[in-house]
């Protein structure tokens, strides 16, 4: 609904969130690396699944997201 400008720029948040979610599970240690790496493997799924029109809407969802991304971008 917000256009091309929109999706890619979102494109771009998710790929650098996975970039970094990626360059901590390599650099963990114990049970992060445990975390890290179910991070990792999920986040795909996720980013995709967030991105559809009903899910969206769902404030739960969507607080999920966002904490698991602020999580991501704290870390780094």
């Amino acid at each position: 609904e917000m256009g091309i400008p929109a999706a890619l720029a979102m494109i771009v948040l998710l790929v650098d969130a996975w970039r970094r979610t990626l360059r901590w599970f390599v650099r963990a240690q114990g049970r992060e690396l445990v975390y890290a790496g179910t991070l990792a493997l999920s986040l795909p799924w996720v980013l995709l699944y967030v991105m559809t029109d009903p899910i969206i809407f769902d404030e739960r969802v969507f607080l999920m997201f966002g904490t698991t991304l602020a999580l991501i971008w704290a870390h780094d």
